[in-house]
C-alpha cells in the first residue's frame, strides 16, 4: 500500500524536515521510494491477533509512500504490526497498519524501525491517556 505524495507533504509539514532530507535516500541504500527526513513524532498502537495495544507516542526518522521508520526504545521483531495515527494539519489523523520489515540499534538503547505501509485502519483505538 503507498500512501499519496499530498497526503505525505500534508503529513510532513508540522515536522522539522533534516537537512539534506526531503526525498533523500538514508545510508546510501538503494530505495524503492524517496524518503523524508524528519525529526518529529507520531503514536503507534500495537496491534496483535486484532487486539489494539495503548498509546505509544514514538520518533519518526523518516517516511515515504510506502512506509516509515521509527524511533524507540522497545524491540519489534520483523513481520509484528503496528497502526501508525499520523497527523495531518486541519484534518483527522490517518491511521495506517504497518508491517515491522527491520529494528536495528541506533545506539545501546534506541531502535530504529523500519516498515511498510500494509492498510488503513477504521476501528477503534484506544483513549489516550491525559499528561
Amino acid at each position: 500500500m503507498e500512501l499519496s505524495r499530498e497526503l505525505i507533504r500534508a503529513v510532513v509539514g508540522p515536522m522539522e524536515v533534516r537537512p539534506g532530507g526531503a526525498e533523500s535516500p538514508l545510508d546510501g541504500c538503494q530505495r524503492r521510494q524517496g524518503r523524508t527526513t524528519l525529526c518529529g513524532s507520531v503514536t503507534i498502537y500495537d496491534l496483535w491477533r486484532g487486539q489494539v495495544g495503548e498509546a505509544l507516542p514514538v520518533g519518526v526518522r523518516d517516511i515515504s509512500t510506502g512506509g516509515i521508520c521509527i524511533l524507540q526504545y522497545q524491540e519489534m521483531m520483523a513481520g509484528q504490526k503496528f497502526i501508525a495515527e499520523l497527523p495531518v494539519p486541519g484534518a483527522q489523523p490517518v491511521r495506517v497498519v504497518c508491517q515491522v520489515k527491520y529494528c536495528h540499534s541506533v545506539n545501546e538503547e534506541l531502535l530504529a524501525i523500519g516498515a511498510e505501509f500494509v492498510g488503513t485502519w477504521t476501528g477503534a483505538l484506544p483513549a489516550t491517556r491525559a499528561a
